[in-house]
């Protein structure tokens, strides 16, 4: 099973056991239907968590795991990864795709160069920019047509028009 990261636990939220999490999902109302969800620690280790409830605010959302009672378990949670299962994920449309495949591309010119791997996303409301890092360098590519000609999952590639000044 592919996890994917779908936020961090910021702090604690009362007194009795829930946790804020600030996340990164486009559509955060995917989480309502979650019976669970996997938390990554700071020492790398994955545990999976029943969840009791789940409270939606703009880019957080409040969590209440099964087993945590006392604000003093949930300060236990905070700094860590929350995660879920990537095929819990509603299809994309043609031509969308998932920060998660993005993340990670090899990176070519249309005549075949390797320019690096794209290693964040930042979105900036008309469109993402990738950051791609290679060769000691970093180059910001915006996410457009005219510059992304082809994304392959199955290669792992992603295909640009380099343009001039980028």
């Amino acid at each position: 099973m592919k996890l994917i990261d779908i936020g961090e636990i910021v702090k604690t939220h009362g007194l009795k056991g829930w946790v804020k999490v600030k996340t990164n999902l486009e559509s955060p109302e995917i989480v309502d239907s979650l019976q669970e969800l996997y938390l990554k620690g700071k020492n790398g280790k994955i545990t999976s968590y029943g969840i009791r409830a789940i409270k939606r605010e703009g880019s957080f959302f409040y969590l209440h795991l099964a087993n945590f009672n006392h604000i003093h378990q949930a300060e236990l949670l905070v700094g860590c990864t929350v995660m879920m299962p990537a095929e819990k994920l509603p299809p994309r449309g043609e031509d969308e795709y998932y920060v998660h495949e993005i993340i990670g591309l090899k990176v070519l010119t249309e005549e075949g160069k390797f320019l690096g791997e794209v290693k964040e996303i930042f979105p900036t409301g008309s469109n993402d920019v990738y950051v791609i890092y290679g060769g000691g360098r970093e180059i910001l590519i915006p996410a457009i047509d005219l510059v992304i000609r082809n994304i392959n999952l199955i290669e792992g590639t992603m295909t640009i028009n380099l343009l001039e000044g980028l």
